[in-house]
């Protein structure tokens, strides 16, 4: 709904704004983390990180020389050439929501005459939203899941001396913390200078071999290991559905990388196809969808609080062996070309049919999520003067 903002005599007047504090509750009962936010909300500090992400989006595709990377010529959103020109997309959690939402308020500027605008913002219900993995929407995960930590491999390390002293420390000096959430507990207060126990803010640097570095590296190791095993089985059946929608955007403009696609903004305009799309998601999202790209690709290293991955779809407008489909491909994780670590990918820039053949097999929304076990809960550098102007971005 838009907000109504006029007088009965026809005026304009000011809006009311509301402050959602979460301090109803007196003792006994008190909020699952106690403190007056919401649990998982997004914090100031983590405002100002996206709304960095977006300048940084402006700089690179508004406000550039390189006109073969310019999406827009104007930097204010009532600008944009057509309206399915932009389409930003996230789950529905306060801390995607207002994470998406402010890297696009940094992005475009606004028409400063009081008009509002209403920008759509494409979101599901989130139990049966398949932005992240969920083993309650796809039971099959379980399974996969659990091949994973059944290996040889991953019982090796669990059991290992240095991993039962990490568990001694768990359980004797943290009373029983449980590694699934100690990541979230460890950053969230190491990053906000917030106190931890004792034994663990021993942190000086990456690789210090502290008890705090070693934690969070096997805390990460523990997940990021079955997002990778074996090929990456789980990781391409959990996002599936998510590069199945990314990829519905990239065929519209490469028509199948036949050749017939979208060549210019005049093209995509025409054919009235995004040129920019942007996912909020979580490090949960963009982990697994790291793995699909092949094992060189990500090294397992968990993903920073406002990690930024960019897909860009370049046409090619002059003939050129390295690229039959005649379209190209480049993608960047926080500021790193990985283009080169796909395999067949030799360069920056690389030809489309390498990432469609790669991603389309498991790229689809009616995935097999049936579990073999019984289930006791609900399912619910090419040059750039061989380049015509970049088409679409795909921002997490």
């Amino acid at each position: 709904m838009a907000p109504h903002n006029s007088s009965e005599n026809g005026g304009d007047v000011g809006l009311l704004l509301f402050d959602k504090v979460y301090d109803a509750l007196s003792p006994p009962v008190a909020n699952k983390l106690g403190g007056t936010c919401l649990t998982g909300q997004l914090i100031q500090d983590g405002y100002e990180q996206e709304y960095v992400n977006g300048r940084i989006l402006r700089e690179t595709y508004i406000d550039t020389k390189k006109t073969f990377m310019q999406l827009f010529d104007s930097t204010r959103y009532s600008d944009r050439p057509y309206e399915r020109s932009t389409r930003f997309r996230g789950d529905d959690q306060q801390r995607t929501l207002m994470s998406g939402q402010t890297l696009v308020k940094s992005l475009f500027d606004v028409d400063t005459n009081g008009t509002n605008i209403i920008v759509p913002y494409h979101t599901a219900d989130y139990p049966v939203d398949p932005i992240k993995p969920d083993t309650l929407i796809c039971p099959k995960l379980t399974d996969l899941r659990d091949e994973a930590v059944k290996s040889d491999e991953y019982v090796a390390r669990n059991f290992s001396e240095d991993v039962l002293v990490l568990e001694n420390i768990l359980s004797e000096d943290l009373g029983g913390g449980n590694w699934r959430n100690i990541m979230d507990c460890l950053m969230t207060q190491k990053c906000n200078k917030r106190s931890i126990p004792p034994i663990l803010d021993d942190f000086k640097h990456d690789g210090d071999n502290s008890f705090f570095s070693r934690v969070a590296e096997h805390a990460s190791w523990m997940l990021t290991y079955i997002y990778r095993h074996n090929n990456a089985a789980y990781s391409k059946l959990a996002m599936g559905p998510l590069w199945a929608e990314i990829f519905s955007f990239m065929s519209e403009m490469t028509a199948g990388g036949n050749g017939y696609g979208a060549r210019t903004l005049g093209d995509m305009k025409k054919k009235d196809i995004p040129v920019l799309l942007l996912y909020s998601g979580h490090d949960t999202t963009l982990m697994p969808i790291l793995a699909t790209l092949g094992e060189n690709v990500w090294d397992g290293t968990w993903s920073p609080y406002a990690s930024m991955l960019v897909i860009e779809t370049y046409a090619v407008v002059e003939d050129d062996p390295k690229f039959p489909s005649t379209y190209a491909f480049r993608i960047i994780y926080n500021g790193e070309v990985l283009t080169p670590k796909i395999h067949g990918c030799d360069s920056d820039l690389c030809d489309y049919n390498f990432i469609k053949n790669m991603i389309e097999p498991f790229a689809t929304w009616d995935r097999d999520c049936a579990s073999a076990k019984k289930i006791t809960h609900p399912p619910s550098k090419a040059s750039t003067k061989q380049m015509k102007k970049t088409a679409s971005i795909l921002v997490w």
